[in-house]
């Protein structure tokens, strides 16, 4: 599903000069045809890539490259909090309220929009998915827009149990990264990940 609408949204860079390239890895970062599928709401998750896109494009030289890596990852679990349910063993509390839990490993679609473009300065770049923020204008060619698209998209992959973030290096480019669960059939093969 992801791979095709990166495909479908490439539109935005073929009307212009831009080269895109798309790469569906495996979980070891090895090309494949095949990807797990995301459950999800397909159109507000177009609008998300759409986005990630434009912006690649808007924020590129004319004729630049934009990259789209899409790759199934499993991040390790991890020793965290949670809520204490009601009627827990109290001898097993950390601080009021909450309990130690383990986090089992999840296994995540990861989505990558990478572009070679202005970049995005490390004291904006902890604001772009925040409503109504736009890049400096100084940095840019003429780009119009109300700066809510990264904070709408931030919301939609939220509500989709997601993550996304931004890393960039002016005058390098940024690369945006979006999680999504994988769910049900989609789920990787616990002994696909492991070394022989």
């Amino acid at each position: 599903m992801a791979s095709q609408q990166a495909e479908d949204a490439s539109h935005v860079l073929k009307k212009n000069t831009y080269t895109f390239q798309l790469h569906l890895e495996d979980i070891h970062g090895k090309p494949c045809v095949e990807e797990p599928l995301i459950e999800g709401d397909r159109h507000r998750l177009r609008e998300v890539l759409d986005q990630l896109l434009e912006n690649a494009v808007l924020y590129s030289p004319e004729g630049g490259t934009v990259e789209v890596v899409i790759r199934p990852i499993v991040i390790p679990g991890q020793a965290g909090s949670s809520p204490a349910p009601l009627g827990h063993d109290e001898s097993r509390t950390v601080q009021r309220g909450t309990s130690l839990s383990v986090r089992g490993p999840q296994q995540m679609m990861e989505i990558c929009v990478r572009d070679h473009g202005i970049g995005i300065p490390r004291e904006q770049l902890e604001r772009i998915f925040e409503n109504f923020h736009r890049l400096d204008t100084r940095l840019t060619r003429e780009v119009n827009g109300l700066g809510l698209g990264l904070a709408i998209s931030k919301r939609i992959v939220e509500l989709h149990g997601g993550t996304i973030w931004a890393e960039s290096k002016v005058g390098m480019g940024s690369t945006f990264h979006v999680r999504l669960p994988l769910e049900g059939k989609a789920r990787l093969d616990p002994h696909e990940g492991a070394q022989p």
